[in-house]
């Protein structure tokens, strides 16, 4: 697999506490991001809920952390963020 990395936007809810997912090879904000040429697994899937993030990961060889990964920082929250970014290495097994 040529992505040893994938990068999750997780866009927070501030009314229900549930979070939803996107992810992509490339990190946001960052040159190349959004170019889809040359890519194994595919760029800005959606996911609805951890369970979907837990499963997607899985099937494209990724480590999913626990879902307090995708969690806020006291620094975030403070900051009131709309979304903040995690990286998730590709598995080793």
């Amino acid at each position: 697999m040529l992505t040893e990395v994938v990068w999750v936007t997780v866009i927070l809810s501030t009314s229900n506490g549930k979070h939803t997912f996107l992810v992509s090879k490339d990190k946001p904000g960052e040159q190349g991001y959004a170019d889809i040429s040359n890519r194994l697994t595919p760029v800005d899937q959606f996911c609805k809920t951890y369970t979907d993030l837990y499963s997607y990961l899985r099937a494209f060889g990724f480590a999913p952390p626990p879902e307090s990964y995708f969690s806020p920082t006291d620094t975030e929250r403070q900051n009131q963020n709309a979304t903040i970014i995690r990286r998730v290495p590709e598995c080793n097994e």
